[in-house]
């Protein structure tokens, strides 16, 4: 029996290896379709690492861990799930049932490693199996939290941009200064930096948790699969002892039924030999008895007559024989309380079993839960792949955008660059300008020399004026009248701006009257001075004529000047056209270069997606989507150095162009000061003009005087002061004329100038009206990159959300983790009673082998007797082992039942992975044709158990591949924490580009400020000298005409009734004067003063004037009597009707003063163009009486 059994067992051994290298097979298949399609998922998220090279040397999944960085996940997932299933199938299948001899070979390799194609045998899935060939434990987590809220400063700040970007106007942000967008582009720099190293050390934290918690995992897998291990053997142990139990039970009945046969043959010839007591012979007795027992009683009763023999010793031995059978049977009853122990033992062991699987169901079901948790996490992060992929393409649009943005700049420094030669010669025309204005300042120094010399030349005529007004003695008292009147006139015309003018007219008029008889003998050495004076006036008239050449030749230069700057500015215009086109062209060029890479990665991808349906040539295609991939992202690396490179650059440039436009700036202060500079000396001439003005009416008035005096006087020495009075102002008029032109040659030239000022000007307005478009184009584009940054940061913000959720879910696996452990300690303590019990149960066996061996040794003897009773014997036996059979059998559907239990569980689970995921519809199907299997299976899970070690083997190696898949997916984290440094290099670069283009905003609205202002200042002075030249046109119209009245008054001094008539055309005029002073009486304010100054100067030259006369008087006392008489009267009535007419136009005027003082205030400079105007009348008035004289 046991040699039969031993012969079994060799056997199932020489089975085994053949039927677990098939299985073998179809695990390797099903492994390597599991890792191809594990590492296309793992692929899938390798953009995560930081670095390629950071997989560990001894991962088998290094070549394929960094391959497809654009493979979705999601066409793989069936293959992850089929595979999954295929493993965790067949490790079910030996684990579970493996009591059972088996009956049907497995399936074969091609079975399993077909995956879709083929069905798979109903199986069970092992709770070590589902969690190491799950993808799902593979990969991380990364899940929305729903509570946590990460509220930091970069939150705030970006908050802050979005109320700011979308709150604020342009006017608003052009308000910003640099300083405060640097600043807070610091505080960004320096909250990011903290922010990312806070980030760092999270991840560093995550991937020492998750290899912990992969540790934890082996350690757990390896208990399992040794607690599984442990339990099969002994159960096959307590089979063995079963069998070996129930074979010596069925050996000892058959010894004990012998025995009774024996001891039954031998009481029945005890009782023949006590029957046949009177036989003698006990020799031959115990010959027959021993004949008997030989040969079983056959030959012993042939004659029918049994000889008497001696029955002692065959009592003895038939006392042996008791003993013996009480000794067996003692020991069949201490066998059989030993087989009842067993029995009862087995009855634990069972209950103990069926306590573990369910603990195991439960286990199973709580795995299976994690299990959904697992595939709704892959779910969340199939998702998190979507956003990245499609942050992928953001950037790339921002990439795009940014090198936009750097052409625009690339414009804007050619922009500069023309600036920049444009202020160069602008500078050198500044430079010749200051030239130009050195000689006008030069020339005007001569003129103000020449004016010193007139008005030394006035000084003398004034002399000798006053001596001849000092002569008329006669004219006193019409003087201290007129000075009486003078007084009343100044004081009814303070408010007026003709004040000075009255009192110099009405002094020239008593001065007139009084030396109109006198001033005849002196007329001739007036015309003496006259000649003199004009050829002084020749003289200047040759300076100015040199001077208008000079103005002629500064004119011509500069029109030379802006021709050469006409041209520039084309030059300039052409220069921007070409670079902007070809900044246009590289743009596109850009863009085609971005497009086509685009296009690659799609085709990449489609090319992944076909050459995941062939997994033999997977590896291939994986690799050169590697090569592939990396040449990218090399070529991107090095884009992105390139961009940080031209960004540098545009600092750099953006510095110079911000140093250029300060130079700009000075250059401008400098151009305005010296265009203040112009202004004070127009002014000055202005004041000059005046004072020739004012000089020139005196000499006019002097004139006059001396006319009168020629006509009234007598004396030729009065002719003779005439004739040289009348040089000395012809010539004092002649250079008086020659500087006005003068002047008015250098007014126009710098009106000239003004007008060209103001068409540059107006050509800088135009270019920065274009530089406030592209400035406004600048601005839409950086609200689109602060629009995507903050996009950018938002899901920054959900990244780390998803890292806060991980760390937490960690936390919860290491508490699963400690349970897990703790139950595998639970576990260890029920192995080591399982253990005991098994020792004990050993050495039960040994003794009970040593008994066998000994009762074999014992009745080898009796076999042989007995080999024909034995037949019969066995066919009971037989009969005995078919019922134990049935009983085991029984035992076997009562497992098959538990089994079957546990698979409705499986079929539960795997109704639930049906709705979460459709790939795993085909393994299930496998699952349910393995269940309708079960039944013979449950036959091979005897030979299982070699079996069941080479495949902890195999998911060690699977176990193997997990760990390099998790280190694929740490690559893929660091790939994720390189896509977040790039990230990060781009709101950099993007900080920097904002605070560049607000720069840029401030500097254009200050250049814009500025060139404004310039302008402004120059039209007001081009209309202010516009203004001035039409004043001075009129004032020449109306001295013109002045001129003309003037003649006629000359005329009328011949006779009274003419002086009267004169005498009243002039009221007329001045009352017509006065009329048109009403409004400019306010203006004439601020000249009162400078009047006062000059009336002091008068009033003192009248004083000497005034000695003068009355030197005269004294000698022609006795002529002009009569004359003065009749003057007296002829002055009385005119005094009386400019009285009565001043003090009406007093009154007038003193009520209008005060409703045109605002708007006269702009009339002054008329005034001032009209007494130029009066000064030439003035020099025509005197031409006309040197005509008459």
């Amino acid at each position: 029996m046991f040699k039969k059994l031993k012969d079994k067992i060799a056997e199932e051994v020489k089975q085994s290896p053949q039927r677990f290298e098939q299985i073998s097979k179809g695990l390797q298949a099903a492994v390597s379709s599991a890792s191809s399609t594990t590492s296309e998922v793992s692929g899938s998220e390798n953009f995560f690492s930081i670095t390629e090279d950071d997989t560990p040397q001894n991962s088998p999944q290094r070549g394929t861990a960094a391959t497809s960085t654009s493979t979705p996940v999601q066409p793989n997932s069936s293959n992850v799930a089929n595979a999954s299933s295929a493993s965790s199938s067949i490790l079910s299948s030996t684990s579970l049932n493996n009591g059972i001899s088996p009956s049907t070979p497995l399936t074969s390799p091609g079975s399993v490693g077909s995956g879709n194609q083929q069905q798979q045998p109903r199986t069970r899935r092992l709770s070590n199996s589902s969690m190491a060939s799950d993808v799902s434990f593979r990969l991380p987590v990364y899940d929305s939290p729903a509570i946590y809220h990460l509220e930091t400063d970069v939150d705030i700040s970006a908050s802050e941009t979005e109320s700011v970007s979308g709150s604020a106007n342009a006017n608003q942000l052009d308000l910003v200064s640099k300083d405060k967008l640097f600043q807070a582009y610091k505080k960004a720099l320096d909250r990011y930096q903290k922010y990312r190293e806070r980030y760092t050390e999270l991840a560093r934290r995550y991937r020492e948790l998750e290899k912990d918690n992969n540790k934890a995992r082996a350690v757990l897998v390896e208990t399992q699969d040794k607690a599984l291990r442990r339990m099969s053997e002994l159960r096959e142990q307590c089979v063995l002892e079963q069998q070996a139990k129930a074979h010596l039970d069925s050996a000892l009945r058959m010894e004990i039924d012998e025995l009774q046969c024996v001891v039954k043959t031998l009481r029945s010839k005890l009782e023949m030999v006590g029957e046949n007591g009177n036989v003698s012979g006990g020799g031959g007795g115990e010959k027959d008895l021993i004949s008997l027992a030989g040969e079983d009683g056959a030959n012993g009763n042939t004659d029918g007559h049994v000889p008497v023999r001696d029955t002692g010793p065959l009592e003895d031995r038939i006392k042996a024989l008791e003993s013996k059978l009480n000794d067996e049977l003692r020991q069949k009853a201490v066998l059989s309380l030993e087989v009842s122990e067993l029995k009862k033992r087995e009855e634990e062991h069972t209950i103990t079993i069926a306590e573990n699987k369910m603990a195991i169901h439960s286990e199973l079901e709580a795995k299976e839960a994690e299990v959904r948790k697992l595939k709704e996490q892959l779910a969340s992060l199939e998702k998190n792949m979507k956003q990245t992929l499609l942050e992928k393409d953001g950037l790339g649009k921002e990439l795009s955008e940014v090198r936009k943005v750097a052409g625009k700049v690339r414009e804007l420094e050619s922009t500069l660059g023309t600036c920049n030669e444009q202020k160069n010669k602008l500078e050198s025309k500044f430079i010749d300008f200051e030239r130009t204005i050195m000689e006008l300042e030069k020339d005007k120094q001569q003129l103000k020399a020449t004016n010193l010399t007139l008005d030394y030349e006035k000084g003398e005529l004034q002399k000798k004026g006053s001596e001849l007004d000092a002569r008329l003695v006669g004219m006193e008292k019409e003087k201290a009248d007129l000075l009486l009147q003078v007084q009343e006139l100044q004081k009814m015309a303070q408010s007026l701006d003709r004040k000075a003018e009255i009192e110099t007219l009405q002094q020239e008029l008593d001065e007139a009257k009084k030396s109109v008889e006198e001033s005849a003998q002196k007329v001739a050495a007036v015309e003496q001075q006259l000649n003199e004076k004009e050829q002084q006036l020749s003289e200047a008239r040759t300076t100015r004529e040199s001077l208008e050449k000079q103005v002629k030749q500064t004119e011509a230069r500069l029109a030379e000047r802006e021709k050469e700057i006409e041209r520039l500015q084309n030059q300039q215009t052409e220069q921007d056209s070409k670079d902007r086109e070809e900044s246009v062209k590289k743009l596109q060029q850009a863009e085609e270069e971005l497009a086509a890479f685009r296009k690659s990665q799609s085709l990449d991808q489609e090319k992944l997606l076909e050459l995941t349906k062939a997994l033999d040539a997977a590896n291939e295609l994986h690799d050169r989507d590697r090569k592939s991939s990396e040449a990218s992202l090399k070529e991107l690396l090095e884009r992105n150095n390139q961009l940080t490179e031209q960004l540098e650059q545009l600092q750099e440039k953006l510095d110079k162009t911000s140093g250029k436009q300060k130079k700009i700036q000075e250059e401008k202060n400098g151009l305005r000061a010296a265009n203040d500079d112009l202004a004070k000396e127009l002014k000055q001439v202005r004041q000059e003009m005046k004072q020739l003005t004012a000089q020139k009416h005196a000499l006019t008035e002097e004139v006059r005087n001396l006319k009168i005096i020629n006509e009234n006087s007598e004396s030729e020495a009065l002719r003779s002061l005439q004739e040289s009075m009348r040089a000395s102002m012809a010539a004092a008029e002649t250079k008086l004329l020659e500087t006005t032109r003068d002047l008015n040659h250098v007014l126009e030239l710098k009106s000239d100038e003004n007008r060209r000022l103001g068409e540059e000007r107006d050509e800088l307005m135009e270019k920065l009206e274009g530089a406030h478009k592209e400035k406004a184009d600048l601005e839409t584009e950086g609200t689109s990159l602060r629009a995507k940054i903050e996009t950018v940061r938002g899901e920054k913000r959900d990244l780390e959300k998803t890292l806060e959720r991980e760390i937490r879910e960690k936390t919860e696996l290491k508490a699963q983790v400690e349970n897990i452990l703790q139950e595998i300690g639970r576990l260890e303590e029920q192995l080591k009673d399982i253990k005991e019990a098994h020792s004990k149960l050993q050495e039960e066996k040994q003794t009970l082998e040593e008994k066998i061996e000994r009762l074999q040794r014992e009745h080898c003897e009796a076999r042989v007797k007995l080999e024909k009773d034995t037949v019969g014997k066995l066919a009971a036996k037989v009969k005995d082992h078919e019922t134990k059979l049935q009983q085991v059998e029984c035992e076997n559907s009562q497992l098959a039942e538990k089994n079957c239990l546990l698979e409705e569980s499986s079929r539960r689970t795997a109704e639930e992975l049906k709705r979460l995921t459709a790939a795993l519809r085909a393994a299930e199907e496998g699952a349910r044709e393995g269940q309708e299997k079960c039944g013979k299976l449950e036959e091979q899970l005897s030979q299982c158990t070699g079996d069941h070690a080479r495949l902890y083997n195999e998911k060690e190696l699977l176990d193997h591949q997990h760990r390099s898949l998790q280190d694929a997916m740490e690559a893929r984290e660091k790939e994720k924490l390189c896509v977040l440094d790039t990230n990060k290099c781009l709101e950099e670069e993007l900080a920097k580009v904002r605070s560049e283009n607000d720069y840029l905003k401030g500097k254009h609205h200050e250049l814009k400020a500025l060139l404004e202002s310039d302008k402004r200042r120059l039209m007001d002075q081009n209309d202010a000298l516009q203004r001035q030249m039409e004043e001075l046109a009129k004032e020449k119209q109306s001295l013109g005409r002045n001129a003309t009245d003037l003649e006629k008054r000359l005329a009328s001094y011949e006779e009274v009734k003419i002086e009267n008539e004169y005498l009243n055309t002039f009221n007329k005029q001045l009352q017509g004067e006065l009329q048109e002073a009403k409004g400019r009486v306010t203006a004439k304010e601020a000249e009162l003063t400078a009047v006062r100054t000059k009336q002091s100067q008068t009033e003192a030259m009248l004083e000497e004037r005034d000695k003068e006369i009355t030197k005269l008087i004294n000698e022609f006392v006795a002529k002009e009597k009569k004359q003065e008489a009749d003057h007296k009267q002829r002055l009385e009535e005119l005094e009386q009707r400019l009285r009565a007419e001043l003090d009406g136009v007093a009154e007038r005027v003193r009520s209008e003063c005060d409703e045109t003082l605002a708007k006269e205030k702009q009339t002054l400079r008329d005034e001032q163009t009209a007494l130029e105007g009066r000064l030439e009348e003035m020099r025509k008035e005197k031409q006309t009486l040197r005509d008459e004289q």
